[in-house]
């Protein structure tokens, strides 16, 4: 795998389709977790790929289908991604990569209108870390083989939700 150790070279038609297949696996992926599909998130890895979640580490087709109901826990999540560095393995047509994309990921959990002892008080919680991923191609179309997360830091705090007024 050689794609970084030369950074700006242009590539040619096959890998530029290969790596927008990726972004839009990566993206599809994001969007799976924010919206609780389990189908979509499934669609995404290979029938019999593996995660590494830190609570969660074996086959990603069961951790799909347990994240969504863990997802519906919170008002909301987004997922955004940035800075992903593809590593394709050498040929013209390859059928492995590997990849670093960032993550940053933001949850907000409501409380139940108390912040005391009796009660639990909304919280905002931000992920900041980065997706480890090998990705294998089968045919025409790649899909994850293993993700690993890693945590950079993260921040919890007070929830400061609102929702209405501008631009509501």
């Amino acid at each position: 795998m050689a794609e970084l150790d030369s950074p700006g070279q242009i590539p040619d038609p096959q890998r530029m389709a290969d790596t927008l297949a990726i972004h839009s696996l990566l993206a599809a992926h994001c969007r799976g977790v924010d919206r609780a599909d389990g189908d979509l998130l499934t669609a995404c890895y290979w029938p019999d790929a593996t995660v590494a979640y830190g609570a969660f580490n074996g086959r990603a087709h069961e951790f799909c289908g347990i994240l969504p109901q863990a997802i519906r826990g919170y008002r909301a999540t987004q997922h955004s991604i940035s800075n992903c560095l593809i590593d394709f393995a050498d040929g013209p047509a390859p059928a492995s990569a590997r990849s670093e994309t960032y993550v940053t990921a933001y949850h907000y959990r409501d409380g139940d209108g108390a912040s005391s002892a009796a009660g639990a008080a909304a919280v905002e919680m931000v992920f900041f870390g980065r997706y480890l991923d090998r990705l294998t191609r089968r045919g025409q179309e790649w899909k994850l083989q293993h993700r690993q997360v890693l945590m950079d830091w993260n921040r919890s705090g007070p929830g400061a939700f609102t929702d209405s007024g501008p631009p509501f």
